[in-house]
């Protein structure tokens, strides 16, 4: 009765506007695997540096499976979200569903999760504490590249990483330069709504070599397509119903005191509304003409927020670096798990015999044999077509879960910068303390209105 579906969306229009400097080179490289990524001497091409190492190294000279795509990279390849960069990473699987990521196969539906997800320095993967413990992933506006590192990475990015890591690494603040950009962009989605988009980051010194900011913020429409009925009228309740709004905004401040030492607080907000599940029913739809119907009578709205702050503090001395990470996140999810109301319709039907007789004849059709007990429905409570309630009236049962996240994080390292020395080395402490809750709406009986009916 229920199916679902890919939309398929139509680009109209794309801009990206206001460079006011040179980004650097947007080619997506790999490495590892006998794949080793460089840029030919001469070439023009400059070559990515990553941090998979948790210090700067060119991308062609770190022993380890890497994916790093630039945020050019990710403009060219038209990249939203994580879900878009899987399809571009060898051996990266995405669940749409449940947002888990897997890596070379490592996944787990408990615990901990198998890869770990990082803004900069901080952790944010959630703990599968039940139900619809979903990850949140950030959105790709004003970042400086993705990492994505294949097999374990425990030793230097904690729990969570049996798999793999991703990281996101947002542009710093310049003490020296400035730097902006501005994005609109456009779409169509076919038999549904428009998509739309707009952001713009800009950053700078404010006092040269002493201070300086990076301020973004991005909202986004990606139009529906499908409509929302009224399980009864079949009325058009809303169209274009499940529709999503995104908003990011992100701050930093750079202080450098005095020289070598560089004081970062930064402030992340994302905000994630799914106003409906991608899902319709078989029945009411006409697929072969771009119809799609939802007669679910409650709403699956899906939604995610949450605020990252952190202060990075970071002091150079000549072949060494000593830098402190303290984060807070704090995030809330409200999901629907599954329809309250469908799930209690169709648990009441089976235990009434669906409507039919011990034989499968259906209630009320005249056919002679064992007629329906007292047990039994006299009609099917839900069809092809959606609810099937005669007498019964109005019924939603409104069933959804809301997961929260509170987690501290302090990450203390000293390790070496000289790039040229024979031995390279890292050592520090990290700590942790995570508070996750699920809280659950349970349904709403249908028991006073199921004894209400006159059964047969």
């Amino acid at each position: 009765m229920i199916a679902k579906s890919d939309c398929r969306t139509t680009l109209l229009a794309s801009a990206t506007l206001i460079p006011l400097l040179s980004g650097p080179g947007a080619t997506a490289q790999t490495a590892g695997q006998g794949d080793q990524a460089a840029a030919a001497p001469g070439s023009g091409i400059e070559e990515i540096t990553v941090t998979a190492t948790r210090r700067s190294q060119a991308l062609s000279k770190v022993p380890e499976s890497i994916s790093a795509f630039t945020a050019a990279k990710m403009e060219v390849q038209g990249v939203k979200s994580f879900e878009d960069l899987a399809k571009f990473t060898p051996g990266v699987t995405f669940d749409q569903d449940r947002h888990d990521i897997a890596i070379r196969g490592v996944t787990s539906a408990a615990g901990s999760g198998t890869t770990g997800i990082y803004i900069d320095d901080t952790p944010i993967q959630v703990r599968a504490l039940g139900l619809n413990a979903n990850n949140s992933l950030p959105a790709v506006f004003d970042l400086d590249r993705v990492e994505v590192l294949r097999g374990p990475q425990g030793t230097l990015f904690g729990a969570g990483s049996e798999g793999g890591t991703v990281r996101y690494l947002t542009p710093q603040p310049s003490l020296t330069d400035y730097s902006g950009f501005a994005h609109t962009e456009l779409a169509g989605t076919e038999s549904g709504g428009l998509s739309f988009e707009g952001g713009a980051a800009v950053g700078g010194p404010i006092v040269e070599d002493k201070l300086g900011f990076r301020l973004s913020g991005w909202a986004r429409r990606d139009g529906g397509w499908i409509d929302k009925v009224d399980p009864d009228t079949l009325q058009v309740t809303s169209p274009d119903a499940n529709r999503a709004n995104t908003y990011v905004m992100r701050a930093a401040v750079a202080f450098s005191p005095i020289d070598n030492l560089t004081i970062t607080p930064t402030y992340n907000f994302e905000q994630r509304t799914k106003n409906n599940y991608d899902q319709y029913w078989d029945g009411l739809s006409d697929r072969s003409n771009g119809k799609f119907i939802d007669g679910t009578p409650e709403n699956m709205m899906d939604s995610d927020r949450f605020h990252l702050g952190s202060l990075k503090i970071q002091y150079d001395l000549d072949d060494i670096q000593i830098i402190s990470n303290t984060s807070y996140y704090s995030r809330m999810e409200r999901v629907n798990g599954y329809s309250g109301t469908l799930y209690n319709l169709s648990y009441f039907q089976q235990i009434t015999g669906g409507g039919t007789d011990p034989q499968g004849n259906v209630c009320g059709d005249g056919t002679e044999g064992n007629p329906c007990t007292k047990t039994s429905l006299p009609y099917p409570l839900l069809t092809a077509n959606g609810l099937n309630l005669p007498g019964f009236g109005k019924y939603v049962s409104k069933n959804w879960i809301l997961n929260t996240q509170k987690n501290i994080t302090e990450e203390f390292r000293v390790q070496s910068s000289d790039q040229s020395a024979r031995l390279s080395w890292v050592a520090g402490v990290f700590y942790t303390r995570e508070v996750a809750a699920e809280h659950g709406r349970n349904q709403r009986p249908a028991t006073s209105r199921f004894d209400a009916i006159s059964l047969g």
